[in-house]
C-alpha cells in the first residue's frame, strides 16, 4: 500500500506576504503540496485468498480522501477475469480464474494531484485441494416495511458442494432490533422503537468458510402502514364472510383466494361465485385522524365491488369506500350499529388493468372521500372514534378475474 504525507505549515500565506513586505522573491506554491493524497484503508477478500480454480472472490476497498475529492478508481490483475462490468466509480469486484497459481490483484485510486494503490494476492488451487466455501442461493425477508415493534421472518437459504457434503451452519445479526427466534436457516426479528433502514445479516459457515449476505427492512412511523408481501400469514390477514352487508365472522367462500402476487408485487384477490362477498382485515391498530387510501386495479369489469374500508370498528359500525365495475358506479357508505348510510354514489366510467386510489382522510369533526383524485364526498364522520383495523371487501360475480391491491396507506400523509 502507497501512502503520501503531506505536512503543511500553518501560516503559510502570512509568511509569503510578510516576505513580498521585505523584497524578497517567493517560489511559488505547487496545489499539489497542499492536498492529502486519498487513503486505501482496506482491501478485503471474500470469502478466502485461497480456493479452487473455477470459483470467484469479492475483492472491497475502503478508500478515504480528507478533503472530499473527486476519486477515480481502477482494477489491474496479474491473470484471470473480472466478473463485472467496471467503472471509474467501482470499489468492488469479483474475480475468477481457471487456470492454477497465484493472482495480483490491485486498485488505483487517484485525485486530481495523486495516485495511491494497494494489491492482494489470490491463490488458485486445484479442484479437490479445499473444500468449496458454502454458497447463499437466496436471502429474503417477508416484508422489507414494517411499523415500530412489529415483526418480519427472514429466510436464508445455503448449500455446499463439497462431497461428501459438509453441515452448514448459520448465525444472524442484525444493526437494531431483536431475534425472537433463531433455527438452522430462518429467525422471528421484531423492529426497533426508532425509525429508519436496518440491515439484517446472515452469515453461512462450514468448516473452513464463512460467507454472509444481507437484507434491508424499513422500520416506518405509526403514521404511516404499505401493503407488503406478507399477506400468505393468517397473523397479518383474517377474512369474514359477508351476508348482505357485514355480518360477522365465517369461512373464506368457495371459489375465493387470496394470494401474494409477487411478480406484480401486489395482493390478488378472485372471487368466482356469484355475488359472494368477502373482506380481508389488514394489521390491527388504534388509526385516529389522517388519510387513508389504497391502490385497486380489477383485471376486468365483471368484478361486483371492490370496497375500501378506511375505518372498520365491527361488522355494525364501519366506513367503506368502493367500485362497482360491473355497474360503473361508485359509492361512500357508513354503517352504525347495523344501520346504513349511503353519504354520497354516482356514475363513472371505470377501466380494467388501471390503478385506481380510493382515499378516506379525517380531521377533527370533518371527513372527505376520494376516488381517482377526486373529491366525492365532505362532511361529518362516524360518532364512534376511531377505526380498531382497515382493511378491503370483495363482492365478485361469476368468472370475476381478479382484484390487483397494492400501497396501503395510513397515516398523515
Amino acid at each position: 500500500m502507497n501512502r503520501h504525507v503531506i505536512r503543511s505549515s500553518p501560516g503559510l500565506a502570512s509568511v509569503a506576504w510578510l516576505m513580498l513586505a521585505a523584497g524578497c522573491e517567493v517560489e511559488s506554491i505547487d496545489p499539489a503540496n497542499l492536498n492529502r493524497a486519498p487513503e486505501i484503508r482496506s482491501l478485503v477478500v471474500s470469502p478466502d485468498d485461497t480456493l479452487v480454480v473455477g470459483s470467484s472472490v469479492t475483492i472491497s476497498a475502503t478508500v478515504v480522501d480528507l478533503e472530499n475529492d473527486s476519486l477515480e478508481y481502477a482494477w489491474f490483475r496479474s491473470r484471470g477475469e473480472f466478473l463485472d462490468s467496471i467503472t471509474s466509480q467501482t470499489k468492488r469486484v469479483r474475480w475468477t480464474s481457471d487456470e492454477e497459481g497465484t493472482a495480483v490483484i490491485e486498485i488505483r485510486v487517484k485525485d486530481l494531484f495523486h495516485e495511491v494503490s494497494a494489491s492482494v494476492e489470490v491463490t488458485m488451487m486445484p479442484q479437490g485441494a479445499l473444500p468449496n466455501p458454502p454458497v447463499i442461493t437466496a436471502l429474503r425477508l417477508s416484508r422489507d416495511r414494517l411499523l415500530r415493534g412489529d415483526t418480519l421472518q427472514a429466510f436464508c437459504e445455503a448449500v455446499d458442494f463439497d462431497t461428501p457434503a459438509v453441515q452448514l451452519s448459520i448465525a444472524w445479526r442484525s444493526s437494531a432490533g431483536t431475534y425472537l427466534e433463531n433455527n438452522r436457516f430462518g429467525v422471528r426479528w421484531v423492529a426497533p422503537s426508532r425509525i429508519g433502514e436496518v440491515w439484517l445479516v446472515a452469515t453461512v459457515s462450514d468448516e473452513r468458510y464463512s460467507v454472509s449476505d444481507s437484507a434491508k427492512a424499513s422500520v416506518m412511523a405509526d403514521t404511516l402502514v404499505y401493503l407488503a408481501n406478507d399477506f400468505g400469514s393468517r397473523e397479518s390477514v383474517e377474512g369474514w364472510t359477508f351476508g348482505g352487508m357485514l355480518a360477522g365472522l365465517g369461512a373464506m367462500p368457495g371459489g375465493h383466494s387470496l394470494a401474494w402476487d409477487s411478480l406484480g408485487g401486489k395482493l390478488r384477490i378472485t372471487g368466482r361465485s356469484d355475488y359472494s362477498t368477502f373482506a380481508y382485515k389488514f394489521d390491527d391498530g388504534r388509526f385516529e385522524e389522517g388519510a387513508y387510501s389504497i391502490l385497486v386495479q380489477p383485471t376486468d369489469l365483471q368484478f361486483g365491488r371492490a370496497a375500501f374500508l378506511p375505518e372498520y370498528r365491527d361488522s355494525a359500525n364501519y366506513v367503506m369506500v368502493g367500485v362497482n365495475y360491473f355497474q360503473q358506479s361508485y359509492h361512500v357508505l357508513s354503517c352504525r350499529d347495523g344501520a346504513i348510510a349511503y353519504l354520497a354514489e354516482g356514475w363513472r366510467p371505470f377501466s380494467a388493468g388501471v390503478d385506481l386510489r380510493l382515499e378516506w382522510r379525517r380531521a377533527g369533526q370533518t371527513a372527505s372521500a376520494g376516488i381517482g383524485g377526486e373529491n366525492v364526498w365532505s362532511g361529518t364522520p362516524p360518532e364512534w372514534s376511531g377505526a380498531t383495523t382497515v382493511g378491503v371487501a370483495v363482492y365478485g360475480l361469476r368468472d370475476s378475474g381478479a382484484l390487483l391491491f397494492d400501497n396501503l396507506r395510513v397515516g398523515s400523509e
